[in-house]
């Protein structure tokens, strides 16, 4: 699990929706769901590349070369 610092929060990483359903006794309830955008996918892939770590995608082209 990825959790964003608050000292990046302003910058557009995470997006929240909130998602409503009904149980099984017909009362409907709300929970906000947050997950990452496409800036913050790439910001993180960034930060970890920066550290020599990369998906298992790019190790795998780097051995074929």
């Amino acid at each position: 699990m990825w959790l964003l610092y608050q000292k990046y929060a302003e910058n557009g990483y995470t997006a929240s929706k909130t998602h409503t359903f009904e149980d099984n006794n017909g009362i409907v309830h709300s929970k906000i769901l947050t997950h990452w955008t496409q800036k913050g996918r790439l910001f993180i892939y960034d930060l970890l590349k920066k550290e020599g770590i990369l998906p298992l995608i790019e190790r795998e082209i780097q051995r074929a070369s």
